[in-house]
């Protein structure tokens, strides 16, 4: 995503509904990064020389609203960002160690996952 898109979002009065499952870094590049390279994170995480981008800041900057869910005893803000008509950014924070199963690995067959 571009941050020229929020502005055409905002301009336009577009509904649109944007979720981000943060988990602070770039959490398939660390799971390519535990298959490949012993788990060295450069540049997947903040520890590894990742800047870490404030995504509900540049929201709040453009005025689009944001909501946040921290835990599953939050997920009923789900229903805040699906049943509001206009624009917003609903942050939903996971573990930095998620881990996205089935996945295709590199050299094996589809079904293989």
């Amino acid at each position: 995503m571009n941050i020229q898109e929020l502005a055409v979002i905002k301009k336009h009065a577009l509904p649109i509904k944007i979720f981000i499952f943060n988990d602070q870094g770039y959490g398939m590049i660390k799971q390519t990064q535990d298959d490949w390279l012993d788990s060295k994170y450069i540049a997947s995480t903040e520890e590894g020389g990742l800047a870490i981008t404030d995504n509900l800041r540049i929201a709040n900057a453009y005025g689009i609203p944001t909501a946040t869910i921290n835990s599953h005893e939050e997920f009923h803000k789900i229903n805040l960002a699906l049943n509001n008509n206009k624009c917003i950014i609903c942050n939903v924070n996971i573990s930095p160690d998620h881990r996205i199963t089935p996945k295709l690995t590199v050299g094996k067959r589809l079904e293989e996952i």
